[in-house]
């Protein structure tokens, strides 16, 4: 009968066969070579390790352990390949090791830290799929700054947090383009479900969003569908309506609103840039309030029959770059950094405006107000509007 132990219990178990006339103890290990008559490397430093120790025996029995490949349907078991070996280990003078000294193991080379152990590669950047997508994306973003915008800081798009206020047809095309363009954060927040005419117009979400039984909010599919096109993004939904002036508030809803009130606050003060992309001039109103409030960066985009307007108004720089083109800047201190007419005129065109606006520094922002005015972070525009409407109508909002 063979007891198998520890290799704590080797020096013990030698020590008994050298004075007490038991059987030499046998060494075994488990190779990491499949197949062939030599034993792997790692049996040279183990050799090393017991040379070094009192009462070793001359002669050692070394069973080099392979694991049997597992049969396949239709053929016969395969032959076991472990190999039994006998080692001859020399004398001490020879051998250069004593029971005193330490032994110079080989198959170990130092690190990075000057310290003798395994060196470890990391794979992941080749073949983890999630690693392999972002430095795509990267890449891409490295080639566009490198033949058409030298200016580009890559790094701060990536660290950038955006939050979409609507879910529609232009939140979805506008977490795209901030896809495109790198950015790594992107909350949506939006009151409404998921319906059947969305799927259509709406590129994130997908027949199954509104086939099941159970209401979908279109904020959280939104967000797990970016996540799904491209994991490297943190987003998150939150399924909130957004309170309007001008609508009655039933004293049973009076505690809702002031839940939206204070979420919509918070979620502004997290974000860097903060996208008002909903249907109605009266759903952009305490949305726009809190950006001025708050000096944050607000683009509001909208979408008529046959045209829509971008426009970037709040936190910027104090005046139009030299190289922009000159905006007319309406009542309310903010200029439009993108118009659009004619049968092209699309949510995709409006989105794709929208994400340049929030990316570029050359876009108009506010001009400084004379003494005794509204400052530019005080004064917001919300632009246009129902759909349909002939143009913006820009409010004046002082803080």
């Amino acid at each position: 009968a063979f007891e198998v132990g520890p290799l704590a219990r080797w020096t013990e178990w030698c020590a008994l066969a050298a004075n007490e006339g038991k059987p030499k103890p046998m060494l075994a290990f488990a190779d990491p070579v499949a197949e062939g008559p030599h034993p792997g490397w790692p049996l040279r430093n183990l050799l090393m390790w017991v040379r070094a120790q009192p009462h070793a025996p001359t002669i050692v029995q070394v069973i080099c352990w392979r694991e049997v490949p597992r049969a396949t349907g239709g053929t016969a078991e395969p032959p076991a390949r472990s190999l039994v070996l006998a080692v001859r280990l020399l004398p001490g003078p020879e051998s250069g090791v004593n029971a005193t000294s330490l032994p110079t193991a080989v198959g170990w080379e130092r690190n990075a830290r000057g310290k003798l152990g395994a060196r470890m590669v990391s794979l992941r950047a080749q073949l983890d799929p999630v690693a392999l997508a972002e430095s795509s994306v990267d890449l891409n973003l490295r080639l566009m700054r490198w033949r058409l915008l030298p200016e580009l800081q890559t790094e701060k798009l990536a660290g950038l947090k955006c939050l979409l206020v609507g879910a529609g047809t232009l939140g979805c095309n506008v977490a795209r383009a901030l896809m495109g363009w790198g950015v790594r954060h992107i909350t949506f927040v939006d009151g409404g479900a998921v319906s059947h005419s969305n799927p259509v117009r709406q590129s994130l979400f997908t027949f199954a969003d509104c086939a099941s039984s159970e209401r979908r909010a279109k904020a959280v599919a939104a967000a797990q569908a970016v996540t799904a096109i491209f994991p490297g993004v943190t987003s998150v939904g939150h399924e909130v309506m957004v309170p309007m002036p001008g609508h009655p508030i039933a004293e049973a809803e009076l505690e809702g609103v002031k839940a939206a009130v204070a979420l919509l606050e918070q979620l502004v003060a997290e974000h860097d840039a903060v996208f008002l992309l909903m249907d109605t001039r009266e759903s952009r109103w305490l949305p726009s309030l809190l950006c001025a409030a708050q000096d944050k960066l607000a683009i509001t985009a909208a979408l008529g029959f046959d045209s829509y307007v971008v426009m970037r108004h709040g936190k910027g720089p104090s005046s139009p770059s030299l190289d922009a083109p000159a905006l007319h800047e309406p009542e309310g201190g903010a200029a439009p950094a993108a118009v659009g007419e004619g049968a092209a005129a699309d949510g995709e065109a409006a989105a794709a405006a929208a994400a340049a606006a929030a990316a570029s520094p050359s876009a108009a922002a506010p001009s400084p107000t004379a003494a005794g005015a509204a400052p530019p972070s005080g004064s917001c525009s919300a632009g246009a509007s129902k759909e349909g409407e002939e143009g913006p109508l820009p409010w004046r909002i002082t803080t």
